[in-house]
């Protein structure tokens, strides 16, 4: 079922961003050190919480300024 909310000219796809209502959503791994130490956001979604490292989410999370959202999967 599709809502008809994506729109491909929205999606920046080299740049790992996607324009949501004027919102800009990126798209960004931790093992990337340069993209973690970059600019502030005001909500903070990190995908598989449990694979990322102490410094990289301490990172993440002094430079947002709002709501902060995690997801993971229960490893052994």
């Amino acid at each position: 079922m599709q809502c008809g909310y994506y729109d491909e000219s929205h999606h920046y796809k080299s740049l790992d961003e996607y324009n949501l209502f004027g919102n800009l959503i990126e798209f960004i791994g931790c093992d990337q050190p340069q993209k973690i130490r970059g600019r502030k956001r005001d909500i903070l979604f990190c995908n598989e919480a449990n694979e990322f490292k102490y410094d990289a989410f301490m990172q993440l999370l002094m430079r947002t300024a709002g709501k902060v959202i995690l997801d993971y999967n229960p490893s052994d």
